[in-house]
């Protein structure tokens, strides 16, 4: 996916009724979901949808082509009282790719992702299930992939499913692993500890950054930095990656991090001086910027760098960022006194 990909979710219409009734003969979605042949009870079913509250059904657009459907719904309310246990705040998903050439394409995951993510905006929202039919392998690792975790089987109106469901906790706080040519992207936790700090606490490293790192870099400095200000709105309003390389999937060499709020800007990264002059960083940042862009949601993402910080300038140019300023600013090593600062769009690429 490029920095121009974009999902909408376009509350379903009239209009729209031939379109699903298209993609519902498609043969992978028949196989999982039945739906009257007889056009005028199809025509009555979706409209009534149309109608209820507790149902939203939505019409997936992909770059502006409309692709497929999802729904959500809060699950005491629907299906006569049928769902087992159900929960206040429990809401449940549905959803298929009906365009045959947009599936097999990891599009699943990431409109999953992003469906939620706009759920779990509605603080009413606690938990998201959902029923696959058990033999739909496709559709179960794609929640997997965002974090669900199967529950077990279940007899629905419609036969039977894997119940899978994600609690709001999990979710906000999981973030996606990626893995490029030579590295792999994970989640910062407490493991990470000690190859953090062998990296990290370098004067060569820490010496590019804000003043507002300490140097000396006090003890226990970065357990104290993610248990206060990182871990508490990882997922949320900030989201922090350890970078590996893909012989060594245990041991964080740097890292890449994207907070919502910028100051100005909103990305930053370091990399242990045994690792550079090897293009890692700019392949790190690569799927960060799509991820930020195409599933969190920003239209801009600021950077900025030490001016005379030449490997963190090239980075910026590499991923096609566009100068906009010089400004002065205090850094660790005080021969540097102003940061230029660049943006990022998300149709810059």
């Amino acid at each position: 996916m490029s920095h121009c990909d974009t999902f909408q979710f376009i509350p379903l219409s009239p209009d729209h009724i031939s379109l699903l009734r298209k993609w519902l003969k498609e043969p992978h979605v028949a196989e999982f979901w039945q739906e009257p042949d007889d056009e005028t009870e199809f025509r009555k079913k979706y409209l009534e949808k149309l109608q209820e509250r507790d149902v939203r059904p939505y019409i997936i657009n992909y770059n502006g082509t409309p692709i497929g459907y999802i729904q959500d719904y809060e699950a005491a309310l629907v299906g006569g009282g049928w769902w087992p246990d159900a929960k206040p705040g429990t809401f449940g998903v549905d959803q298929y790719i009906g365009e045959n050439e947009f599936i097999n394409k990891g599009l699943g995951t990431k409109i999953i992702h992003l469906f939620v993510s706009k759920l779990f905006e509605n603080p009413k929202v606690q938990e998201v299930i959902t029923d696959p039919d058990p033999k739909n392998g496709r559709a179960i690792r794609a929640y997997e992939k965002v974090g669900f975790k199967k529950v077990g089987p279940i007899t629905t109106p419609g036969g039977d499913a894997m119940l899978t469901t994600v609690s709001r906790e999990e979710f906000v706080r999981k973030l996606p692993t990626f893995k490029t040519e030579r590295l792999v992207l994970k989640e910062v936790t407490t493991a990470d500890l000690p190859s953090y700090e062998k990296y990290f606490v370098d004067y060569e490293v820490i010496s590019h950054l804000s003043a507002a790192v300490p140097w000396p870099y006090p003890k226990n400095g970065v357990e104290e930095f993610l248990n206060k200000f990182i871990f508490p709105d990882q997922g949320k309003t900030q989201w922090l990656w350890g970078i590996c390389e893909k012989e060594r999937p245990d041991t964080l060499i740097g890292v890449v991090h994207l907070w919502r709020e910028g100051r100005p800007e909103n990305r930053g990264f370091w990399l242990g001086k045994p690792f550079w002059e090897k293009g890692y960083m700019t392949e790190a940042v690569a799927p960060v910027m799509d991820y930020a862009f195409n599933e969190l949601g920003f239209e801009k993402l600021v950077f900025a760098n030490a001016v005379g910080n030449e490997k963190s300038r090239r980075i910026k140019v590499k991923t096609g960022a566009r100068l906009v300023g010089v400004k002065a600013a205090k850094f660790v090593d005080p021969k540097y006194t102003a940061h230029e600062v660049w943006e990022l769009t998300k149709t810059s690429g």
